[in-house]
Formats: C-alpha cells, sequence, structure tokens
C-alpha cells in the first residue's frame, strides 16, 4: 500500500468527509451527553501523552544514529517531536474551546501523518509507524475520540466509503495496543447500562400503574358501582356473597401491603369463583383479574429485566456495585440451575398418558441425582431410594398401557354396539320432537284461530266496549302467548337434543382417535390435530344450541335472555382457552424429538467438560464421551423420526386409509447426516476454555464430519459391512472382536453368504427384512451430505392380508426402524 493510498483511507478526500460529516449529524447530535463525559479520559490520555513524548527523546536520539546522515535525521526527528506536540496541543484546545470531535479528528489526522513521514524517512507505511513509539503517543492523544468513530458512522445513510475508511482506521489504531479496544468496550457497556437505566422509571411506572389498575379492578368488582351516561344514573351491585367479598378484600389488603404477589391473589379469588359457580359476578371478576393479573406480572419481570441487564453492563465494564454483583451472580445462578429442571417440568406437565408422566418423572429423578455430592450418603441413599421407585413406576405404567391396550381391543366392539345403540335413541327421540312440533303448530294454531274468532263474535255481538268482548279477548292474548312459549319450549328441545347427539357422535369419534393412538396406529401429534378438529365442531354445535335457545326468547324474559348471553360468552372463552392449550401441546409435541435430542447432547457434554476441567477425565476421554454422546442422541433421534414415519404412512396406506405419499426413509436419514455432520464441524470453533485449535484436532473433526454419513457407529460383524473403505472413528459393540486388515480378506470369503440382519422374534407369523447391499452409505445413495434413495425390501412368509401386514408392522415397528437405519448405513444399527 503506498503512502498515498494510506492518506487517502486515513484523511479522506474533502467530498467524502463532507458526504460522510452530514450522514452523521443525526449519530453526532446524540453522542453530546458522552463527550462531555470523555472529558476526565482525554485529560488522562494527554498526560500519558506527555510522559511517552519524554521517553520519546532515547527512542529519538537512537534513531538519529541509525542513520547515514545523523544531522538530518536528528533534524527531522525534532521536526517530527515538535509537530506532534503542537498537534496534540491544538487537539485539546480545541476540545476545550468545544469544537466538535469530528471536526478535530479531521483536522489533525493529516499533521499526524506528516509526523509520521518526519520520523521515519522511508518508512512510508502507517503500519510501521503505528508501530513504533510515536503511535505508541499518537494512540495515546486520540484514544478519547477513537470510541466515538463507530458512532459517527451509525446513520443509516452512511456512505460505504467513509465505513471503509472507518475500518481502516480502526484495525491499524487498534493494533497499536490493547487499551482501546478495552476501552471501547467498556464505554459501549456503559452507554447500554445507561440507555437501559433511562428505560428504568418507564418499567416502574408502567409496573405500577398495571398494579393499580389490579387494585381497582377488584375493588369494582366486589363493591357496588353507580354507572352515569346519557343524562341517567344508576347503580349496579355484582352481586358478591359477604362471605366471599371478605375474603377477597383480606387477599386484596395483602397484595396493597406487599405480602403477597399479584399471581397468589388471582389464584385466590378463583378458587373463591370456582367454589361459587353460580355467582356471575365472581366469574366475571376472576376472568379480570386474570388480565389484569397477566399484564401486571409482564411489567414487572419486564423491570426485574431490566435491572439485571444494568448489572451485567455494569459488571462487564468493570464498575459494578457488590449489589449489582450478587444480582448478576443470583441471575446466573438460577438460569443455570433451573433451565435443565423446567425443561423437564414442562416435559412432565404435558404428558397424557401415565407411561410419558412416569418416563418424565424417571428423568427429572435422575436430573436431580446429578446435584448430590458423592460424600452426601443420606442424599445418595434418598436419590436409589427415588431412582428405583420411579423405574418401577415406569415399568409398571408400561405394562399397564400394554394391558390396557389388550382389554380396549377386546371390548371395543361391545363399546361400539352400546354407542351404537345410544345414537339410535337419541335419534328416535329426535324424530319423537319433530313430530311434536309439527302437531304442536297444527293445536295451537287452531286454538289460536278459535280464540280470534270468538273474540270477533263478541264484538259484534256486544261492542268493543262490553265486558264480554274483553273477557274475550284477554283470553285471545293468552293462548295466544301460550302457544308461542309451547311453540318455543318445543324447539329449544329439540336444539338440545340435536347437540347431544352430536356430541354423542364427536365423543365416538374423539374416543376412537385414541384407540388408534393408543394402539400405535396414530401419533400423538395426529392426535392433537383430532382433538382439536373436534373441540371444534363441539363448539360449534354447542354455540348453535344457545344461539337458537336466545331466539326463541321472547324480549320480555329479559333475565333469561342475558343468562344465555353469558353462556354463549363462557363458552367463547372456554373454547379459546382449550383451543391455546391444544396449540401448546401441538407446538411442545413438534419440537419434542428435538428438545430431547439437545437435551441430551447438552447434558453429556456438560458432563464430560466438568469432569475434565476438574481433572477426573483426560482431554482425550473428554472428547471421546462427547461424541459419543452426540451420536447416541442423533441416533435415538433417528429411530424416533423413523417409527413416527412408519406409524403415520405405512400404517396408513396398508389399512386403505387416506393415500398420503410418503416421504422416503432415506431423505430423513440423510437429513439426520447432514444435521450431524454440521454440529461435529462447528465443534471446532465451540468456545471452549482449551486449545482445541491445534491442527490435529481440527484435521480429525473434518474428518469426522466428512464421514458422518457412513458412520453414526461404524458397522460391525452382527450386522455386515465386511470391508470399511476408510479410516474413521468406530464404535465397538460388546461380544465383538478387531480383525487387522492383513487377515481380513480370508474372514471375508468366510463371511459372504452369512446373512446380515433379521428381525427380533415375534409372534407367529413371522416375516423377514433382507439388508440391502452391505456397501457404505455412500454406495446405498445416502452419503455423507448427499440425498438419495434406500431400498427396504419385504419378505412375508404368513398371511398377506392388509390387516396381518398392518399389525405386524405395528408390532415390530421398532425393528422396522432399526432394520430401515441398518441398510441405509450400510447394514449396521
Amino acid at each position: 500500500m503506498s503512502d498515498d493510498t494510506v492518506k487517502v483511507l486515513i484523511v479522506a478526500d474533502a467530498s467524502g468527509v463532507k458526504a460522510g460529516t452530514d450522514a452523521a449529524k443525526g449519530s453526532i447530535q446524540g453522542l453530546n451527553p458522552i463527550v462531555a463525559q470523555m472529558g476526565a479520559t482525554f485529560a488522562d490520555a494527554s498526560k500519558q501523552t506527555t510522559a511517552a513524548l519524554a521517553n520519546m527523546n532515547v527512542a529519538l536520539g537512537n534513531t538519529a544514529r541509525a542513520h547515514n546522515d545523523e544531522a538530518k535525521a536528528s533534524g527531522n526527528a525534532y521536526v517530527a517531536k515538535e509537530m506532534l506536540r503542537h498537534s496534540v496541543r491544538s487537539m485539546t484546545d480545541s476540545y476545550a474551546a468545544g469544537m466538535p470531535v469530528l471536526n478535530i479528528f479531521m483536522e489533525q489526522m493529516g499533521r499526524l501523518t506528516e509526523v509520521a513521514e518526519y520520523s521515519g524517512g522511508a518508512l512510508g507505511k502507517v503500519g510501521a509507524f503505528m508501530s513504533s513509539g510515536w503511535g505508541m503517543a499518537v494512540s495515546l492523544a486520540v484514544s478519547a475520540i477513537v470510541p466515538l468513530i463507530g458512532k459517527l458512522f451509525e446513520g443509516a445513510d452512511a456512505s460505504e466509503a467513509m465505513k471503509q475508511r472507518q475500518n481502516e482506521l480502526a484495525s491499524y489504531l487498534d493494533k497499536t495496543t490493547g487499551k482501546i479496544n478495552a476501552q471501547v468496550t467498556a464505554l459501549g457497556l456503559l452507554a447500554h447500562a445507561r440507555d437501559e437505566g433511562k428505560k428504568t422509571d418507564d418499567k416502574l411506572k408502567d409496573y405500577r400503574s398495571d398494579r393499580g389498575n389490579v387494585i381497582s379492578g377488584v375493588e369494582k368488582g366486589i363493591n357496588p358501582q353507580t354507572v352515569q351516561g346519557g343524562g341517567y344514573s344508576y347503580k349496579f351491585d355484582p352481586g358478591i356473597p359477604a362471605a366471599a367479598k371478605a375474603e377477597i378484600q383480606d387477599y386484596l389488603g395483602k397484595y396493597k401491603a406487599g405480602l403477597t404477589n399479584v399471581a397468589t391473589l388471582y389464584e385466590k379469588i378463583r378458587e373463591i369463583a370456582a367454589a361459587n359457580p353460580a355467582n356471575t359476578g365472581l366469574q366475571r371478576l376472576a376472568d379480570t383479574t386474570l388480565t389484569l393479573s397477566q399484564a401486571a406480572q409482564t411489567s414487572a419481570a419486564s423491570f426485574r429485566g431490566n435491572q439485571v441487564e444494568i448489572a451485567r453492563s455494569a459488571v462487564a465494564a468493570g464498575t459494578a456495585t457488590e449489589a449489582q454483583k450478587k444480582l448478576v451472580e443470583a441471575a446466573t445462578q438460577h438460569d443455570h440451575s433451573v433451565s435443565r429442571s423446567i425443561e423437564l417440568q414442562v416435559a412432565l406437565a404435558t404428558a397424557t398418558t401415565a407411561t410419558e408422566k412416569a418416563r418424565a418423572k424417571l428423568a427429572l429423578v435422575q436430573e436431580s441425582g446429578k446435584n448430590i455430592a458423592e460424600t452426601d450418603t443420606a442424599g445418595q441413599a434418598k436419590f436409589r431410594a427415588e431412582l428405583t421407585a420411579a423405574s418401577t413406576a415406569l415399568h409398571q405404567a408400561e405394562q399397564a398401557e400394554k394391558d390396557l391396550r389388550k382389554a380396549k381391543s377386546e371390548t371395543r366392539a361391545e363399546n361400539a354396539a352400546a354407542a351404537k345403540a345410544e345414537r339410535e335413541a337419541y335419534r328416535q327421540a329426535l324424530e319423537d320432537e319433530k313430530t311434536k312440533l309439527d302437531l304442536a303448530k297444527g293445536d295451537d294454531e287452531k286454538r289460536v284461530a278459535l280464540a280470534i274468532a270468538f273474540a270477533d263474535e263478541m264484538k259484534r255481538i256486544h261492542g268493543k266496549e262490553s265486558d264480554e268482548y274483553k273477557r274475550a279477548y284477554d283470553e285471545q292474548v293468552r293462548i295466544t302467548q301460550e302457544a308461542a312459549q309451547h311453540k318455543a319450549q318445543i324447539e329449544i328441545d329439540l336444539a338440545e337434543t340435536i347437540r347431544k347427539l352430536r356430541d354423542i357422535d364427536l365423543s365416538e369419534e374423539q374416543h376412537d382417535a385414541e384407540f388408534r393412538r393408543q394402539m400405535g396406529a396414530e401419533t400423538a401429534r395426529q392426535l392433537i390435530e383430532d382433538e382439536k378438529r373436534i373441540a371444534k365442531a363441539k363448539y360449534d354445535a354447542a354455540r348453535v344450541a344457545i344461539v337458537s335457545e336466545i331466539a326463541a326468547t321472547p324480549e320480555s324474559e329479559r333475565v333469561k335472555r342475558a343468562a344465555l348471553y353469558n353462556q354463549l360468552r363462557v363458552l367463547d372463552r372456554q373454547y379459546q382457552a382449550d383451543r391455546t392449550a391444544l396449540e401448546q401441546r401441538a407446538a411442545l409435541q413438534r419440537t419434542q424429538i428435538e428438545r430431547t435430542a439437545i437435551g441430551s447432547v447438552a447434558s453429556s457434554w456438560g458432563q464430560n467438560i466438568g469432569k475434565m476441567l476438574t481433572l477426573q477425565q483426560g482431554f482425550g476421554a473428554s472428547i471421546k464421551g462427547m461424541w459419543q454422546g452426540l451420536q447416541q442422541a442423533i441416533g435415538n433421534a433417528l429411530a424416533t423420526i423413523m417409527e413416527n414415519w412408519l406409524v403415520t404412512h405405512i400404517t396408513t396406506l396398508l389399512m386403505g386409509g387416506a393415500a398420503s405419499k410418503a416421504a422416503g426413509a432415506a431423505e430423513i436419514a440423510t437429513q439426520a447426516a447432514i444435521a450431524g455432520a454440521g454440529g461435529v464441524a462447528s465443534m471446532a470453533a465451540a468456545p471452549f476454555p482449551l486449545d482445541l485449535g491445534a491442527p490435529e484436532f481440527g484435521a480429525a473433526m473434518a474428518a469426522a464430519a466428512g464421514s458422518f454419513g457412513t458412520m453414526l457407529t461404524v458397522p460391525a460383524f452382527d450386522v455386515g459391512a465386511l470391508n470399511i473403505s476408510k479410516d474413521q472413528l468406530a464404535t465397538v459393540h460388546s461380544g465383538e472382536m478387531i480383525i487387522p486388515a492383513n487377515e481380513a480378506g480370508g474372514w471375508r470369503a468366510v463371511l459372504a453368504a452369512v446373512p446380515k440382519f433379521s428381525l427380533p422374534a415375534s409372534a407367529s407369523p413371522s416375516y423377514g427384512m433382507p439388508a440391502n447391499n452391505n456397501g457404505a452409505a455412500g454406495a446405498n445413495g445416502a452419503g455423507s451430505g448427499s440425498g438419495g434413495d434406500t431400498h427396504l425390501h419385504l419378505t412375508f412368509n404368513g398371511p398377506t392380508d392388509k390387516a396381518s401386514i398392518a399389525k405386524w408392522l405395528l408390532d415390530n415397528k421398532h425393528g422396522v426402524a432399526a432394520a430401515g437405519m441398518a441398510a441405509h448405513r450400510g447394514g449396521h444399527r
């Protein structure tokens, strides 16, 4: 890079400076507070510069004697020293006079470049100058300005040329001293803390406002209120029972005094409302408190997060108080210790079967055992007892689930017959109601017609003002009202019967879906979709029934109509709550495989790294343990994916269901291999406190990533793979042996005809599945990082009807999944 080029990059041309200055005006205006706080730093920099200049005299003398022309060199050095001293003094004076920082910097950089030329003679490059003693002095002089450079070019309209110059400038200034980077980082952190601090008042105001809304909302919900509007005023009494009101006021007083939180207040109100389901005022109060408490909890969490963020920035900048340090330490420890426990608690809470709950409980017990010291004899004994109990509970739940499947299969015909009889009974009742309605219409219409005719006759004979006509007219009105009420009641009964019939159909459909899932013919995700569809149908049917009853209720019956409208609102809220819960279950189900794999990898890596850092385990053993944990997690996830694929597609097709196009198992396995390779490749860049950047480690990781598609675990004799085509990591199974390459040829000839895979033994009839061509995964169309197809050939020796094949597939789905993975991996499980 020539001298002229360097000057252009640093000083910039006149038009570039103007463009960059104009674009940065908005950012510069916001820097005034920061610039004001830089005074002390600038003064310190000037003091350090003076000291550095004193040391320069010695360096200049040595430099001058090293030149052939000592007089010329000394003269140039003296000129350079005086220019630098003048430049620093000018910068200090300009700053004190209030001159904009950008202008000071750009004005002085030209002079500093001339200093470089005078001091170095033929040095030329700015890098050489900045690495010298002069460079240190210049760095100290501008150290108060450098942190502002990034701010000057943050505007969206800043030109790319100015950004490039800023980058070039920062690159060589950063190389002069490590102090600049540290200073920039610290100032940035403090600026961030100040920005967060400005939000504190607003967040605190939000929380206090939300807290006040909770208090006023509860008080309005339990006390009579006077409502005014349109020139009128009326008093509204929510009708809260005296005992319930007193209990709520007691908890509200505790909340006002800060003796309890808003979540506890809501829970108490909800419990009181649940104990009085007929009281609409309490139900409305519970709904209102829920909404207000959620807002208060959100604003409180936001305020606490703001305080933690400020404390983190202060700690990172080295300016934290003891209270801030303790706050960050507590938050960090809490996050670390709770994160895994929360994940397992969520899995336990979202489990839908006894087996899933028992499995999640066992995982929680196992996780709790990691925090028990080996010297804690009592804790270890308690942990072992809990572990035994959880394992026994899981075994019992699995056995009970198996027995339940068998029992449900045997009683399914009886249940179906009973449900059919119940549906027929309601259908008959529906027909009866329709008949009653038709008959009622005819009878009531005749009665009304006769009453009208009689009243008209009395009017004609006795006159409009006669008592006879008035009595006949009153009777006409009574008969007409009775007919209308009779008709409305029958229509209500008809709508209710239709709703009950629809509920029976939907309940039977839901029962069928649950049965299919328990029998393994449907996944949990499919069951959730069925539940969402059935819940929507039930909601629609119930809503139609209520709307029909509202339509049949006269406007004069205001109390009844108000109660019906309230039922409609409750129904809408309940449906939305059920819908939200199903969506949350669906989201957790969609990510279950990923969360399980991530948790497994995190646990395995955490244990191995912890052992290595505490010298309980060597580096090689730790890396091996981390690799095996990753390998096992990917293998388990792949098995789950393939089992779900079998249940979702193969069984559906064989049983004549919806002809959905099955995704290929090879594609699933290939994508898993690609993901695994990416995970291994990223290990070299992992932020471990170790030297993992060694060439040997990087080469080993690259080789592992490249061969991942063929090497989830290396093929072994019991499943085939007579020839390993290239070097790779190996997992040796119990009972296997390793044969040297020079002796392997004879064994290949002997083993060539041996079958390489068979499914586990199952109930007769049995079926077999041969392995593929025993080549590497790449030869089977699914190499590392590439797509392809894996062909599985099923041989059925028993009945080949759809029901028998479907039953066999479901009974052996774990084995079929293992066979698919074995074929895809060249015969290895």
